[in-house]
């Protein structure tokens, strides 16, 4: 549970920033009231998400194989 906490409030810091760096000063006012809206929004959505891959390791042609002699 803190972790999800701690992925949403580093979400809506970064939110933050952003809107007090580029769309603070600007007059698009109701670009704004839906940026804040999806923004809030999104922070709380975005820590659900994880990513998962999978690694494929081709094995290659092993029809040749070593036989040794018996001694």
């Amino acid at each position: 549970m803190w972790v999800y906490i701690l992925k949403s409030a580093l979400c809506l810091l970064a939110f933050l920033i952003f809107y007090k760096a580029l769309l603070e000063r600007t007059s698009l006012h109701q670009f704004k009231r839906f940026y804040l809206l999806a923004a809030t929004m999104l922070s709380f959505v975005i820590p659900l998400v994880t990513f998962t891959y999978e690694v494929v390791i081709p094995l290659g042609d092993y029809s040749e194989r070593i036989v040794l002699p018996e001694e």
